[in-house]
């Protein structure tokens, strides 16, 4: 484990361009952070997305992935299979997910311009080019939509937490008169402690690798 740290720590200290052997690298000391922090406009850029995509994906994405585990822990009858539908998406092709988000967000004829079209006509307003002419304003934002697409993993976690809760304490609450609201309040989320934190934590990581 002490390896790859090693390395990484030795490489952030060196100049090598990746292909040939690692003894062509020129040890430059902090000249590498120099350059990024110092000379690298596009650094701060990307650092720019990544925290601008990190604020709109994680919290978006989590509630999402809590209030879809709250729906699909209902005991129905053939639960299952939506269980499974909505998990499926997370494990799918990234290109095919990337073809179907072109179309969704493309600017004439995407399926979110269509339904924005007729809302904003009224107000002498169109809807955004989210990937060309407002890229920089929506392109972020249409990310973390698509970004919903992939609350398999966590959704599922979070249903798992829920499904360890003691039915006694929905129970207990419904007695003293507590109302879904707040046995979501009181006793869910409390509960789902722990989960939350590690849903947050791999999902805060997952977004700072997006960029």
């Amino acid at each position: 484990m002490a390896g790859p740290i090693i390395l990484s720590l030795v490489l952030a200290l060196s100049r090598w361009n990746g292909l040939g052997p690692l003894s062509t690298a020129e040890l430059v000391g902090l000249g590498n952070f120099k350059r990024i922090f110092l000379e690298d406009q596009t650094f701060w850029q990307s650092l720019k997305v990544t925290g601008y995509y990190v604020l709109l994906a994680v919290p978006l994405g989590q509630v999402f992935a809590l209030l879809v585990a709250v729906l699909l822990n209902a005991r129905l009858r053939g639960i299952e299979f939506f269980r499974a539908a909505f998990y499926l998406p997370s494990v799918l092709a990234g290109v095919g997910m990337s073809i179907l988000f072109i179309w969704v967000f493309k600017s004439e004829g995407g399926m979110v311009n269509t339904v924005l079209a007729p809302m904003l006509g009224p107000l002498g307003l169109e809807p955004p080019e989210w990937f060309n002419r407002d890229a920089a304003w929506f392109g972020v934002p249409a990310f973390a939509l698509m970004n919903l697409w992939l609350i398999g993993g966590s959704m599922m976690i979070y249903l798992a937490g829920l499904r360890n809760i003691p039915a006694e304490l929905y129970e207990a609450a419904a007695i003293d008169g507590a109302g879904p609201l707040r046995r979501f309040t009181s006793i869910t989320l409390p509960m789902l402690g722990p989960v939350l934190l590690f849903n947050g934590i791999m999902a805060l990581i997952g977004s700072f690798q997006v960029f």
